[in-house]
């Protein structure tokens, strides 16, 4: 597995705007300490806010890096002053930040909402573990390592749009996201690690491109309901007989040819498209069909091109009548 690049956080995660009812609790780096009023920060270029309106600001340059702490009293470590605190409501990081630190809002349970700029090119471990009422988060493009259990017991999680440049979907990165119903796989992604998806029980559907070429056993363990869609002869298709998992064919990645510009007659105005999903040519009516919006006007038509039985979703092409 690629090696963590996010140093490792600390401090005490338990106190958050303890002092005596501020309008804003500031804090910037300070020596290591278990004094649960303070916190340990090896970026002294770094500053966070906490508001009464549970909104957590961060701000600074480079990686959100912190020195781990030893919680005297449970005799484990604490990796980052966020850590655990339920005042913690919505997170805005700030540009200039480039990492999500190890357990950065690990079991912020009333974390609803987080806005990551896109300086962050990584998400380090456990970074949002047990955020249980995270619904939804946008990863800028700029992200291109994601580490394992970022995600794990995201329980509310309903979407996530993972971003073109990360070349592996991390081990146990989604384990446990019940509410995860759908997820597509970037055309970058080659692995695909052991448990990342397991446990998703309302998982339904995961596009997987040609690029994804390894796979463990248990990369989507116990998923009852998800069917993986795939390209006819990929990988991914492989990896579904040999474990009899459902699966169907994306026409998603399907290459259409054949459509051309065409002259305004005042009557329906029609293509031809040659259609070929891997290396197999379709046949119009066995394997999908065509639909059109738009096309009796001069402008621009769209020819709609849904599969059909084993096939399954549609791909959308434009062309000008003029």
């Amino acid at each position: 597995m690629k090696k963590q690049i996010i140093s490792t956080l600390a401090a005490l995660g338990v106190a958050l705007g303890t002092a005596a009812a501020p309008v804003t609790d500031t804090y910037a780096a300070d020596v290591p300490t278990t004094d649960p009023s303070s916190w340990s920060d090896s970026n002294p270029y770094s500053t966070w806010k906490l508001d009464n309106n549970g909104t957590l600001t961060i701000s600074g340059e480079g990686d959100m890096s912190f020195s781990s702490t030893r919680d005297e009293k449970t005799n484990s470590y604490i990796y980052s002053p966020f850590q655990g605190n339920s005042k913690v409501k919505k997170v805005v990081i700030k540009n200039g930040i480039t990492s999500i630190s190890l357990s950065a809002f690990e079991n912020c349970k009333n974390l609803k909402s987080i806005s990551i700029p896109n300086t962050v090119t990584s998400i380090g471990n456990r970074a949002f573990e047990n955020c249980t009422s995270l619904t939804g988060i946008k990863l800028p493009k700029s992200v291109t390592y994601i580490d394992f259990n970022a995600f794990r017991n995201c329980t509310s999680l309903k979407s996530i749009d993972l971003p073109e440049g990360i070349t592996n979907i991390s081990g146990s990165l989604f384990y446990g996201c019940k509410s995860l119903k759908s997820v597509t796989i970037p055309k970058s992604v080659t692995y695909i690690e052991g448990r990342a998806f397991a446990h998703c029980t309302a998982l339904k559907s995961v596009l997987i491109p040609n690029s994804v070429m390894d796979f463990e056993w248990d990369s989507f363990f116990y998923c009852p309901k998800l069917t993986i869609k795939c390209v006819p002869g990929s990988p991914a298709e492989e990896y579904c007989k040999s474990l009899n998992k459902k699966y169907k064919y994306a026409m998603n990645y399907a290459k259409v040819t054949g459509v051309k510009n065409k002259s305004y007659t005042g009557k329906k105005v029609t293509q031809s498209p040659k259609v070929k999903l891997g290396s197999k040519t379709l046949k119009k009516g066995k394997y999908y069909t065509l639909s059109y919006k738009n096309n009796i006007k001069k402008g621009t038509a769209t020819l709609t091109i849904k599969g059909k039985g084993k096939y399954t979703g549609s791909i959308s092409k434009k062309f000008k009548i003029a």
